[in-house]
């Protein structure tokens, strides 16, 4: 299996500027929710449900895709750790291979 590698930069700012805005989310969800758009109840619930959805998810995509980078960069920054203590060891004559 290949594993697919994300652009998280561009993820982060497709989540950014996103449209809708949250205003309008809420918007449209207060209007699905107080029956204000002209479609039949099961739709108006599944339009309120998917704007709350929505509202969540720009929400908290952003932040998993900050927690990933940040955690990349700590692996980044812990395999560089190792790689000096390794090379260390080996200039000791003290190696683990």
């Amino acid at each position: 299996m290949v594993e697919q590698v994300r652009d998280l930069e561009a993820d982060l700012f497709i989540c950014e500027v996103a449209e809708p805005s949250q205003q309008e989310l809420q918007s449209l969800k207060h209007a699905a929710e107080s029956s204000m758009l002209f479609v039949n109840k099961e739709w108006r619930d599944v339009i309120a449900k998917a704007a709350g959805m929505l509202i969540f998810a720009r929400e908290g995509w952003a932040y998993a895709i900050r927690r990933a980078q940040e955690a990349e960069a700590e692996v980044d920054r812990l395999r560089n750790e190792l790689n000096i203590l390794q090379e260390q060891l080996q200039q000791s004559g003290r190696c683990w291979d």
